[in-house]
């Protein structure tokens, strides 16, 4: 477990029992996703951690199988004023019905641990002076620390989790900072702070369903922040 052949073989056994001692279907084109026609229940498996859509009696029919195939740490049900931790995220429910995801404690650690918890928000993620210093500090040849080195990939693994579950505003920035830490400078280091002062003035955001509304997720934006690449020498946007 925790390597990528305990990973395989945990999934194969889950996949296995659901599917053909709890009649699930696995999704083809997501895995860990499951789906019961017959008691209507839906999961989402991050690796041992289930997350399940059901109603009243499909509920106590997936616990009760679970529970009989696998040790677990229990039962948890969303409903107003009672929240799940799921993956050091907070899901929440207001009376209406709306759903909601965020990150706020766990941004609120990172801010802490870099000494930033009483920091002044920026107003946008990613900044063109930080990418003309990043690339000027990259063309000197200047070289950052094995500790500078240590703490971005350590910052940027943080962000991009961040990105991946609830701030999707940050994904450009992750991506073109990403792309130049091969080579890291001391600037990758001011421009990932400049970012999570960014989170201080966004991590009460989260997504939202809102009850009854089925249209989705969109998502708009300038396709290059408005010649943000061009800073760099890019062409493309």
């Amino acid at each position: 477990y925790g390597d990528q052949r305990g990973g395989a073989d945990w999934h194969r056994t889950l996949s296995y029992r659901l599917v053909h001692e709890a009649g699930f279907k696995e999704c083809m084109n997501m895995e860990s996703m499951y789906y019961s026609k017959e008691a209507d229940v839906t999961v989402s498996c991050h690796v041992d951690d289930p997350l399940t859509k059901a109603k009243a009696e499909g509920k106590k029919w997936f616990h009760d199988k679970i529970e009989d195939m696998f040790d677990t740490k229990g039962r948890q049900d969303l409903s107003p004023g009672n929240d799940l931790d799921y993956l050091s995220m907070r899901i929440s429910m207001n009376s209406r019905g709306d759903i909601r995801l965020d990150n706020q404690l766990k941004i609120e650690k990172y801010l802490e641990e870099m000494g930033l918890s009483e920091c002044n928000p920026a107003v946008e993620p990613i900044h063109k002076d930080w990418l003309k210093r990043i690339h000027s500090e990259q063309q000197a040849g200047i070289q950052a620390s094995q500790e500078e080195k240590e703490a971005y990939m350590q910052q940027m693994g943080e962000l991009q989790w961040i990105t991946q579950t609830t701030h999707p505003t940050l994904a450009t920035g992750v991506s073109i900072y990403s792309s130049l830490g091969k080579h890291v400078v001391p600037a990758l280091l001011g421009a990932l702070k400049h970012m999570f002062r960014y989170l201080k003035g966004a991590k009460r955001r989260c997504l939202t369903k809102k009850a009854g509304v089925n249209t989705g997720l969109q998502v708009s934006s300038d396709a290059d922040w408005a010649g943000l690449y061009k800073v760099i020498g890019e062409v493309r946007s």
